[in-house]
């Protein structure tokens, strides 16, 4: 697979969950976590373990729905959770997550400011969020239904492509793709009924809207599909 475009800024924070109902026992630290983005790494839960004396319990979502979901219907039980900072906002409404005193950890100093002083992760004063890894939702191709890679976003909307693109299952990836497409600023659109009429057109085009790796990789595998949108880092592994 390659990737011709890249486009949306996806940021993958660590933040501590509100503890309200009940508690996990005092020597293990529950994460809902991405899989395979480096925190559930064999080496590094040893790592910690060691460090802390804490054993780490992993608990693993495919969507940032499923996330929230888990959150609300578990409250208490979620000591850290790994959340894309576009949804920092919505959990913080709901009172999922609270802040965290970043005095206690000594290498917050060393994240570059424009990473951890993003509005996405502190709001009135307080941090609700620590950037752990960041990346790019990108455009990704099926090499064997391309002899070159394409160069525009526009050829999502090729009917070549009938039936054969994939979308990430995610509202607001989906709408910045639409301002792509249709030659807007994502963190400026001005014309969401031009957003809505490009994205309502590609709807033939589409085969599903696909919610973690694995959906993605089983399909090009087993050539399902031509393009759709990806993450950098999971095509890179792909």
């Amino acid at each position: 697979m390659r990737m011709p475009d890249l486009t949306a800024l996806l940021t993958a924070t660590a933040v501590f969950t509100s503890a309200l109902a009940f508690a996990a026992k005092a020597d293990e630290v529950h994460v809902l976590n991405w899989k395979g983005y480096g925190a559930d790494e064999p080496w590094a839960v040893e790592a910690f373990e060691k460090a802390t004396g804490n054993k780490v319990v992993n608990d693993f979502f495919n969507s940032e729905q499923e996330m929230l979901t888990k959150i609300r219907t578990n409250p208490g039980l979620y000591d850290v959770v790994m959340i894309n900072a576009a949804f920092n906002d919505q959990a913080m409404d709901g009172k999922l997550i609270q802040p965290i005193d970043v005095a206690k950890l000594p290498n917050y100093a060393d994240i570059s400011k424009d990473k951890a002083g993003s509005p996405m992760l502190v709001h009135d004063g307080k941090v609700y969020g620590v950037p752990w890894v960041w990346g790019l939702t990108a455009l990704a191709i099926n090499d064997k239904s391309f002899d070159k890679p394409p160069t525009s976003i526009a050829e999502m909307w090729d009917a070549a492509h009938k039936g054969r693109v994939v979308i990430r299952d995610d509202a607001v990836e989906a709408v910045q793709f639409g301002a792509i497409a249709t030659g807007q600023n994502i963190n400026d659109i001005k014309d969401m009924d031009a957003v809505k009429a490009k994205l309502t057109s590609l709807m033939p085009q589409i085969k599903t809207f696909w919610s973690s790796e694995n959906d993605w990789n089983q399909m090009v595998a087993s050539n399902q599909i031509d393009i759709g949108t990806y993450w950098s880092g999971s095509a890179d592994r792909a």
